[in-house]
């Protein structure tokens, strides 16, 4: 979302949040507060989550701002980012390079994957697509059974002759199959695979229109957006946020939502 900062002034902490997926009432839900935090830091609460703005001014009236959240959904850690250019020369908003570091409990540091936005959006589309395939197939095999029936027949006989008495049992199987069965079951896995489809394209597109994209951004204008990062679990995390030849850092940890 690319916004001139005159006329978005009130809404530069505003933020539309919502989850990517369904998600099953067993999760558990994460999200990041700021810890310590620098003179030039501020915290703010958006849409419920403890949001920090950090402005660098090199000059009353110029200067750059950023302001970042974030929380778990899904298998993906979510960062709402904005930035504010307050400077007389356009400078490129690249989020993929924001870096995203895991704080162990021992003060080790591992680095946290941070999706391009493109990237992201080809690598759901292909997870959507991948598992669309196998329920096709599933649902394929699943009408075949629907219209393939069996019956057993078994039983014991007995009786005499002149030749003495006898016993024995017997068993049989035989399987009918039913065409109309198959094409009722065929017809409702079709109407399956095409909602779920629909979904995907729903994903999909809402994907798109949340992700922060590379941008340049012109004077005094600003951009916000959603960064998705792999879902890596720590006690802590440090952000850098890149910026205008600026780099902006936030120290947070995860808290599980009660």
């Amino acid at each position: 979302m690319l916004v001139r900062a005159e006329e978005a002034t009130m809404k530069r902490f505003l933020f539309v949040v919502v989850p990517v997926f369904i998600l099953s009432s067993c999760a558990t839900y994460y999200h990041l507060t700021p810890t310590t935090l620098t003179p030039s830091q501020k915290v703010y609460y958006v849409q419920g989550y403890e949001s920090v703005s950090d402005g660098h001014y090199a000059a009353k009236d110029s200067g750059l701002m950023i302001n970042i959240f974030g929380f778990t959904t899904n298998d993906v850690l979510r960062l709402e980012v904005y930035y504010q250019n307050d400077t007389a020369e356009p400078i490129d908003a690249i989020p993929d390079r924001i870096k995203v570091e895991g704080v162990a409990d021992d003060g080790s540091q591992k680095a946290v994957k941070v999706w391009e936005a493109n990237s992201y959006v080809r690598k759901i589309d292909s997870q959507q697509r991948a598992a669309l395939i196998i329920s096709a197939i599933a649902g394929a095999f699943s009408a075949v059974n629907a219209g393939t029936s069996t019956t057993t027949t078994y039983g014991t006989y007995n009786g005499h002759s002149s030749y003495g008495s006898y016993r024995g049992s017997y068993y049989s199987q035989s399987q009918t199959y039913d065409p109309s069965k198959v094409a009722e079951a065929n017809a409702l896995n079709a109407a399956a695979i095409q909602s779920q489809a629909n979904e995907n394209e729903r994903n999909i597109a809402y994907l798109t229109s949340v992700l922060l994209k590379r941008t340049t951004l012109m004077p005094k204008f600003h951009a916000a957006g959603a960064v998705f990062c792999d879902k890596d679990i720590y006690p802590g995390y440090i952000i850098t946020v890149p910026f205008g030849g600026t780099d902006f850092v936030i120290h947070f940890k995860l808290v599980k939502d009660e």
